[in-house]
C-alpha cells in the first residue's frame, strides 16, 4: 500500500512510481507486474478514473461523503 496522504493532489501521473502509466491517445491503463494494489489517499479525493485493480483507502468521513465505487474502501 502506498501512502497518498500527505500529497496536495493525487494525479494519473502520481500513479507512474506505482506502476500504473495512463495512455492518453489510447484512453488505458498500463499496469506493471509489480503494481501497487492500494493507496491511502486519507482526506484526498481521488477525482479520475482510477485502473481496476488498484483500491482507494480514504479515512473513514471522506469515505462515507465520497463512497461511489467498490474500489473505495
Amino acid at each position: 500500500m502506498a501512502d497518498f496522504s500527505q500529497k496536495n493532489k493525487i494525479t494519473a501521473a502520481s500513479l507512474f512510481a506505482l506502476g500504473y502509466n495512463y495512455s492518453v491517445p489510447l484512453d488505458k491503463w498500463n499496469i506493471a507486474d509489480m503494481a501497487c494494489d492500494y493507496i491511502f489517499a486519507g482526506n484526498n479525493i481521488v477525482d479520475f478514473a482510477i485502473p481496476g485493480t488498484l483500491g482507494i483507502v480514504y479515512n473513514y468521513k471522506t469515505w462515507i461523503e465520497n463512497k461511489g465505487s467498490d474500489a473505495t474502501h
